[in-house]
């Protein structure tokens, strides 16, 4: 018996592997550009895999069916979701109040469904809900949805005079930029000059550099720094 390596069907899987990962690609494209914990990498390996699973769940077991032998094609393929389930966990964690890596864990899930449509033959419905997850991921960043950013924690210490009307300049500029003061506390020094320091919570997509500076120009200001309260790193 020969076996052709590259007969028509096995062009036809590799085709399918290649369009899941391509589609991997595409969404995981937007999660790398904004730097989360799952992106391009894991999106097409996780979109391959799947296609993969479903074309051997579907035809990798047609030499044993014989003599009435009858298998669930599907065993397989369904516990994608499974494996899934827990690769995405891994991307979900929490900060005071705060759960971050929602909206990738999702993608990751509907990655997974995605090669799990091109492994079974359904390319037009893969490629559209690949569409509609860019779209959504890339819609929570937009600046015409900027109320649906996620707000990530910091520290802003300003040394400054006691003048009242720097404290009302710093807190516009603050306020304009859509940032909130979740705490305050004062610190009064030797030389007449306070230091106020503010827990703040500020939208992710914005340049703290910028604020900063802008801060700075206030005429009593002596100084300015910023720390970012950094969540927990997922390899």
């Amino acid at each position: 018996m020969t076996i052709q390596l590259f007969d028509s069907l096995n062009f036809e899987f590799i085709f399918r592997c290649l369009l899941a990962g391509l589609c991997g690609g595409v969404a995981g494209f937007e999660r790398t550009k904004h730097q989360k914990a799952a992106g391009l990498r894991t999106y097409i390996i996780v979109a391959v895999g799947a296609a993969l699973f479903t074309i051997a769940s579907k035809y990798g077991f047609l030499d044993v069916v014989h003599n009435g032998i009858r298998l669930d094609v599907s065993r397989v393929a369904c516990n994608i979701v499974t494996g899934v389930g827990f690769l995405g966990a891994g991307t979900i964690f929490m900060y005071g109040n705060q759960i971050r890596g929602l909206v990738t864990s999702a993608g990751i899930w509907v990655m997974a469904a995605v090669g799990m449509a091109v492994g079974a033959g359904m390319y037009v419905l893969a490629i559209i809900a690949t569409a509609i997850t860019v779209v959504i991921q890339s819609m929570l960043s937009n600046k015409y949805f900027s109320y649906l950013d996620v707000k990530v924690p910091g520290r802003l210490r300003v040394c400054m005079d006691s003048e009242t009307k720097s404290l009302e300049k710093l807190e516009k500029i603050l306020s304009d930029k859509k940032i909130d003061i979740r705490s305050s506390n004062m610190k009064r020094r030797k030389d007449e000059y306070i230091t106020y320091i503010f827990g703040i919570s500020m939208p992710e997509n914005i340049d703290v550099s910028e604020v900063v500076t802008d801060i700075s120009k206030i005429h009593s200001v002596k100084s300015v720094s910023y720390t970012h309260l950094t969540l927990p790193t997922i390899a």
